[in-house]
């Protein structure tokens, strides 16, 4: 029974995750703390800065910013690019994990993310055609929409993704998302609009 069960959970997860590709996500934006935000997605694809199985994950971040945007979805997209750079890499290899808060160059910060592995690679034919592509998957198991999913995730919060890749020299995803309070920065526009006619 409990078999059962556990093949009818995943027969709705499953169901869940495709019949949400190409829907944009709803996106709560609150404070979060990059700190945790790092911690939790390292503990949720159960790396450690420790070795696991030979691969050596590096954090790099050593500030207390906090940023205004959607914790649990930006979390889901940091876990699913720590996931799929440990399995690119096959045997003993490197994952570097990096935030910093940057000016955005028109007034406001914003917040970089990348995830840098040592592992196989993608030709430029692959990242051209077929990467953000539902069900593209290089994997032998997975359904290729973790990739997509995160994108949307990622436009949604007003950013955008980038990519740098090639076969046997590793992949490095870099995430850009506005980092302060939309409504905040409203506010101080119209006060500094306020003031110009004063």
């Amino acid at each position: 029974m409990k078999v059962v069960e556990r093949t009818v959970h995943s027969l709705n997860e499953l169901i869940g995750h495709v019949s949400g590709v190409g829907r944009p996500p709803l996106i709560q934006a609150g404070p979060a703390r990059v700190r945790e935000l790092l911690d939790e997605a390292v503990a949720a694809v159960g790396l450690t800065a420790a070795a696991n199985g030979g691969v050596r994950l590096t954090v790099a971040y050593d500030g207390d910013d906090t940023v205004h945007v959607d914790r649990v979805q930006l979390g889901r997209v940091l876990t699913n690019l720590l996931t799929n750079a440990r399995e690119a890499i096959a045997g003993p290899g490197e994952i570097l994990l990096a935030a910093a808060v940057e000016g955005d160059g028109q007034g406001g910060t914003r917040l970089v993310l990348s995830v840098r592995d040592s592992g196989s690679g993608m030709t430029p034919e692959f990242i051209r055609d077929s990467l953000f592509r539902p069900f593209a998957t290089t994997k032998a198991s997975g359904l290729g929409i973790g990739l997509v999913q995160s994108r949307g995730i990622v436009e949604a919060h007003g950013g955008s993704i980038l990519v740098d890749s090639r076969p046997g020299r590793g992949t490095v995803f870099e995430i850009r998302v506005p980092a302060g309070e939309p409504a905040a920065d409203a506010d101080e526009a119209a006060a500094a609009v306020e003031e110009d006619r004063g």
